[in-house]
């Protein structure tokens, strides 16, 4: 058995898997921080009613 080319292969299989693995995370991030710098996809919070606390329980 020849374990010569071992460390080769095992270098070459974790830059592979690396790739494979966070690749779309870092493009999960990549489309996260576009659209908070362009201000895209935000939902609008604003409401012309105010809440109604009569029917609340108190903690």
């Amino acid at each position: 058995m020849n374990l010569a080319g071992a460390p080769v292969a095992a270098d070459i299989a974790t830059v592979v898997l690396t790739t494979v693995f966070f690749l779309p995370y870092y493009a999960i991030i990549a489309s996260a921080y576009c659209q908070l710098r362009d201000g895209g996809n935000v939902p609008d919070r604003s409401t012309s009613k105010p809440v109604n606390t009569s029917q609340v329980s108190e903690l």
